[in-house]
């Protein structure tokens, strides 16, 4: 995070952001049920610091201080969102930190054994955050990113795949589980459904407004990660790329923020503890990550004042997905595109008045 900056901004790992998900005033008339983030730790100083977790009514709750039992932690994290309880072996959650003079973050993968040693044992928690690891709908690890921008044409959305089979144990929880977090050749590029694109940029919209109601700061970029569970249910993940209008003006946004991997020790220069199996990858897929820097090299040529980005932050509307094809025969339909862009011009002229 560069000097100056707003305690959100930053590449990589934010553990800030599950807190200002959950931080409101009584006068916001944001949903807490909106947005849905699985039961996650915030570590400081080798310490939890807060622990924000998802309530049987649904509600998204902070604990600080003694309220916060890692008993409770490992038992929730070890259970399903319907209660269930999770398979032996199974991942039930991630850890994502920072090393001490190391700008990539380092990604962790936890079954019960190894989330038990993490909590109770003697082990060096660094400053990140531990999240439960929400199952995949399918038979591998999906992943979603969308690049929001306060320019509609410019909000990407995109998902990764792993290439193997999420169940099988032949290989290790992180072969099986990275997509943004590891090299290329552990995932491929995923269709998005268009309706999964409406519901996260509505999701990354209401984020930017709720910010801006607790904070009054807009937004200038972001890059959020989601996922899909096998109730189709949209999850927000993570943040690896935050920027402010007031403090972002010279920190552009970061794009292909790489990750390291504690998988085999002894590989890496930085530290002999850590590995970097994802040394010289990216995060994100080249032709994507050339795009969307275009779109928001162009975005940010068209920002003029920060009260202008203010007001274009909140007349954005994500567009409802396609109805198939009987819906585009009738909005294909030539006097509805004339009624349409009559009544358009009726509204402008209404406004301009």
């Amino acid at each position: 995070m560069v000097e100056g900056c707003h305690v959100l901004e930053g590449d990589g790992c934010i553990p800030n952001f599950c807190h200002y998900v959950w931080k409101k005033k009584h006068s916001s008339v944001y949903n807490q049920h909106e947005l849905r983030v699985p039961s996650t730790v915030v570590y400081s100083d080798g310490f939890p610091k807060e622990w924000f977790v998802v309530t049987k009514q649904g509600e998204f709750e902070r604990r600080v201080g003694k309220d916060i039992n890692t008993k409770e932690i490992l038992k929730d994290m070890c259970l399903h969102y319907n209660r269930q309880v999770v398979e032996e072996g199974s991942i039930v959650a991630w850890y994502m930190y920072k090393l001490p003079g190391v700008e990539k973050p380092v990604v962790e993968f936890f079954d019960r054994k190894g989330l038990d040693v993490f909590l109770h044992g003697d082990v060096i928690r660094r400053d990140g955050f531990l999240q439960k690891f929400v199952l995949p709908d399918g038979k591998r690890n999906v992943v979603i990113q969308a690049i929001w921008s306060p320019n509609p044409a410019a909000c990407v959305v995109g998902k990764r795949e792993n290439k193997l089979c999420f169940y099988d144990r032949r290989h290790t929880m992180t072969e099986r589980a990275i997509t943004y977090e590891g090299p290329t050749h552990y995932s491929q590029e995923a269709f998005v459904a268009p309706h999964i694109q409406w519901q996260v940029k509505r999701l990354c919209q209401e984020f930017v407004d709720h910010f801006y109601n607790t904070d009054h700061i807009p937004i200038k970029r972001m890059v959020l990660h989601f996922k899909v569970d096998y109730d189709s249910e949209v999850w927000i993940l993570w943040a690896s790329s935050m920027r402010i209008v007031s403090y972002g003006k010279r920190n552009p946004l970061h794009l292909g923020v790489e990750y390291l991997s504690k998988y085999d020790v002894g590989q890496t220069a930085v530290d002999p503890q850590h590995v970097s199996l994802l040394e010289g990858s990216s995060g994100d897929y080249a032709n994507v990550e050339e795009h969307g820097r275009e779109i928001l090299r162009d975005a940010a040529a068209a920002e003029k004042s920060p009260e202008e980005a203010r007001n274009n932050v909140f007349t954005y509307n994500p567009t409802p997905p396609s109805l198939g094809p009987l819906g585009d025969v009738y909005s294909s339909c030539h006097k509805f595109n004339m009624r349409m862009r009559r009544i358009k011009r009726i509204r402008r002229l209404r406004r301009e008045a």
